[in-house]
């Protein structure tokens, strides 16, 4: 039996996938992935060091996803990653004179855009978009994870 599925959920991931598409064209000249450039985001944003974990956290990636995009900007001398004290496993991102440069050029036009577009919004509307995508993804996650525990998918059909 087929689902019913609203015009306004239609809607909404569509706007949904337009600003996904809204960062990848904007990368796309960089030649930079989501991915890489959520690293740089951070590295460049944080108040301190970030690490592959807190990263992973935050932009709910991988380790592997991450660990992917950090060998590649390491191999282009964008980062520099040491390990944690004590922790051989977990490494710190620290952006090198040629990736600080590289967020000046990237990421600092990108956070200008983002607050230019954000402040159209009252501060009251951007909250209330904040706290009404967090309750979406909350439950959409609490959904999925439902839906996982209790369904084994047939991979043969897959």
């Amino acid at each position: 039996m087929k689902t019913r599925y609203s015009k306004n959920l239609m809607y909404y991931n569509q706007l949904d996938s337009k600003i996904d598409r809204i960062y990848h064209d904007y990368l796309s000249v960089s030649g930079f992935s989501l991915t890489t450039m959520w690293i740089l985001y951070s590295a460049y944003t944080s108040e301190r060091t970030p690490t592959q974990s807190e990263i992973c956290e935050t932009w709910r990636c991988s380790p592997q996803t991450i660990n992917s995009a950090l060998k590649v900007l390491e191999k282009k001398e964008i980062v520099q990653l040491n390990f944690a004290a004590g922790n051989r496993k977990n490494k710190y991102i620290h952006l090198t004179d040629r990736g600080m440069e590289l967020c000046e050029q990237l990421v600092e036009p990108l956070i200008q855009a983002e607050n230019r577009a954000f402040s159209v919004l009252t501060v009251e509307e951007q909250e209330n978009l904040i706290a009404l995508f967090q309750k979406y993804s909350d439950a959409l996650d609490n959904e999925i994870q439902l839906h996982r525990k209790g369904t084994n998918y047939d991979t043969e059909a897959n």
